[in-house]
């Protein structure tokens, strides 16, 4: 059948919980100090290289030689200067700016006593670690009055918008996010613009259109190696974002964890069978349960336990409908990371983004398919009582196994995407890309020496969420959804009232540790008398 609605349901790591009008308490925080642009420019600290040292005593510290060294063809090697001691932790610290380098991504090695060592203070590519020099991106980030360490503001009242037009009831549907070509930029009026036209609650705890003209051009350097020579390590920065549709129950459900995110869209037209216990906000929260806790260790789906990664995932997802006790319908979509390898498994109209930095802000390097029985009838996994599957003897049901598998490799820095149909039917591709490029990645925020200020991945999805609201209630946008039923034969006018689910995971490396302190040489050692033979420092033993 058409399903048209969905319910709310927030699956958090820790516990579940309703997201029902009464239940759901947005956050609130107190407006951060109003400071002039002179004061704050005063105080901006300078961009330090640093080391930090573990087990060294003040006298231990003080005996060592700590250099860095920037390998290339006029490669100097720099003295670090012993900052501080405490907690049996030494740290020394050298400022970027007296090192007078270009602007750009830079290279380095830090050498203590002769012996190459990595910082966790900075970025890692390979062998080396990595700096970004760019002192108007640093003031950038620093001076701007609203950035994304302010606190996000109270959500928006959903229930109290009016919403006019011929789509005023809810639904649940669905139209693939894919590239538009030049003739179809008349699809939507603010998309015919470079910068789409949103509320300016939308940006809240985001930076500003300015923040991507300052980064363009400078690409995150990668290395699918850690230093170690091991595949690298990758674990997911997420958070997620639901808003509930003005009529009606709320039906999505989520679930983030460090190597999993799924989310589900429960079948709100299944409402209509609620005599014979059927609740799709159940089934769809109990379908985001069992998925989380199969891909936990000592699951069905735990890491080891089967074969590919996209074959955990599709087998979370079968434990999930064979474990189920909830009657209803839903979709789902699973992904999981191992390694610096993705899979995904979807059945349905939800689905996932994967967007990269590129060297003009953001691109979607992969995106799910929909899938669609016919006009707003997604492929889902649907549980019937005996007494209502005996009504409906001709009903063929979808399963685990119809599921499309989806298998790709990231890289940090990386941003995953997971929705549910309310963002795609309301969002065209650009909008989504402005507004993820009014966010700071963790890696760009590291590269600076600024990694406090990055955006947080709740941020990211709120504003998502928020800007695909803001579509569903315009009576006039032209939003995917509209040209999607056109093509089906269905005249459908502004945006697309539906339960709306964002979750937006940063593709983060694995947490560093300080590094030990070796012991001292009883001469100290200085990298002047190591190789720096090639294109990096390297100690020859």
């Amino acid at each position: 059948g058409k399903r048209s609605t969905s319910l709310s349901f927030f699956v958090d790591p820790s516990n579940f919980r309703s997201n029902d009008a009464e239940s759901f308490t947005p956050s609130r925080g107190v407006a951060p100090e109003t400071r002039s642009k002179k004061d704050l420019e005063s105080a901006l600290p300078d961009h330090m290289l640093v080391l930090r040292l573990s087990g060294a005593s003040s006298e231990v510290a003080a005996a060592i030689v700590v250099e860095v060294c920037f390998p290339g063809p006029d490669s100097k090697i720099h003295r670090l200067q012993l900052d501080k001691v405490e907690a049996d932790e030494a740290r020394w610290a050298l400022s970027v700016a007296e090192l007078g380098l270009p602007v750009g991504i830079h290279f380095f090695s830090f050498f203590v006593g002769g012996e190459q060592i990595l910082s966790c203070d900075h970025a890692i590519c390979g062998e080396t670690n990595a700096i970004l020099v760019s002192e108007p991106i640093r003031r950038y980030i620093l001076i701007r009055e609203s950035g994304p360490s302010q606190t996000v503001q109270d959500d928006v009242d959903v229930l109290s918008q009016d919403r006019a037009g011929p789509m005023a009831r809810s639904w649940s549907c669905a139209f693939n996010i894919a590239p538009m070509d030049e003739d179809e930029g008349d699809m939507l009026d603010t998309s015919q613009s470079a910068i789409p036209n949103f509320n300016k609650d939308v940006f809240d705890g985001l930076y500003d259109a300015e923040l991507r003209l300052r980064i363009d051009s400078h690409v995150l350097p990668q290395s699918g190696m850690a230093s170690s020579g091991k595949q690298k390590l990758l674990h997911l920065w997420a958070g997620g974002h639901l808003l509930k549709k003005k009529v009606g129950a709320c039906e999505d459900a989520y679930f983030t964890e460090d190597d999993a995110l799924g989310v589900a869209d429960g079948v709100g037209c299944m409402v209509q069978f609620a005599s014979y216990g059927i609740n799709a906000a159940a089934y769809a929260a109990e379908l985001m349960e069992h998925s989380r806790n199969s891909l936990r260790p000592g699951g069905v789906a735990a890491p080891g336990v089967t074969g590919s990664v996209e074959d955990r995932a599709a087998s979370a997802l079968a434990a999930a409908e064979q474990t189920a006790e909830n009657y209803g319908a839903s979709t789902i979509t699973l992904l999981v990371l191992e390694g610096t390898q993705v899979g995904v498994a979807n059945l349905g109209d939800s689905g996932f983004m994967l967007l990269r930095k590129a060297q003009h802000g953001m691109t979607v390097v992969k995106r799910s398919e929909e899938q669609q029985h016919s006009w707003n009838c997604p492929y889902q996994l649907t549980r019937l009582p005996k007494a209502l599957a005996a009504r409906l003897p001709k009903v063929s049901l979808d399963t685990a196994e119809d599921c499309e598998r989806y298998c790709f490799e990231v890289q940090e820095g990386d941003l995953l995407l997971m929705f549910t149909d309310g963002l795609r039917d309301n969002l065209h591709e650009r909008e989504i890309l402005h507004i993820v490029d009014c966010a700071l990645p963790p890696a760009f925020g590291e590269l600076v020496g600024l990694a406090e200020h990055a955006t947080p991945p709740e941020n990211v999805a709120r504003a998502l969420a928020l800007a695909a609201q803001e579509r569903s209630l315009d009576p006039v946008a032209k939003v995917p959804f509209n040209e999607y039923s056109k093509r089906h034969g269905y005249q459908c006018t502004g945006g697309k009232q539906d339960d709306i689910t964002v979750v937006a995971a940063w593709v983060m490396p694995e947490p560093r540790s300080v590094s030990q302190c070796p012991m001292p040489a009883a001469t100290p050692v200085s990298i002047e008398s190591v190789s720096l033979g090639g294109g990096a420092a390297r100690l020859h033993k």
